[in-house]
């Protein structure tokens, strides 16, 4: 498995292009995992949370220990 650094999120935050954001996720080998860990910050709720890819399945599991029924996060993984 992978683990997403949260420097690398910073990039995604700021819109930095994919090519500059898999060069600097590339020695991670990502695109050769088949489970990633992707930790995301919630800004509103001061809260992090975590989402697993599961390339092989094309399923993405999202794990909030907080987490309130009807509240939405599919803006977190766009």
């Amino acid at each position: 498995c992978a683990v997403f650094s949260t420097h690398e999120l910073r990039r995604v935050r700021y819109k930095c292009t994919d090519d500059v954001l898999w060069k600097h996720a590339h020695p991670t080998k990502f695109r050769e995992k088949p489970l990633w860990l992707i930790p995301i910050h919630r800004i509103e709720e001061e809260h992090w949370v975590l989402a697993v890819v599961d390339v092989g399945h094309q399923q993405i599991l999202f794990f909030d220990s907080l987490g309130v029924q009807g509240h939405g996060w599919r803006q977190d993984i766009q």
